[in-house]
C-alpha cells in the first residue's frame, strides 16, 4: 500500500491514475508526479543472529 505525503496528495494521485487510464497522463508523468506524492518508507532492518545461533553455526 502507497503512504502518501497527505490527504491531498493522494486524492490527486487517484485523478492521475484516471486520466493515465485513458491515456491523458504519460507514464513517465505518472513517475514524476508519484515521486512528489507518494513518501516511501525505508525498509526493515534485519538485525544480524546472535554468535553461536544455530543460524551462524
Amino acid at each position: 500500500m502507497k503512504k502518501y505525503r497527505d490527504e491531498i496528495a493522494m486524492v490527486c494521485h487517484d485523478m492521475m491514475k484516471a486520466g493515465q487510464s485513458i491515456g491523458a497522463v504519460s507514464d513517465a508523468e505518472m513517475r514524476k508526479f508519484e515521486e512528489n506524492a507518494v513518501v516511501s518508507e525505508p525498509e526493515p532492518v534485519q538485525e544480524a543472529p546472535e554468535p553461536g545461533h544455530p543460524a551462524t553455526a
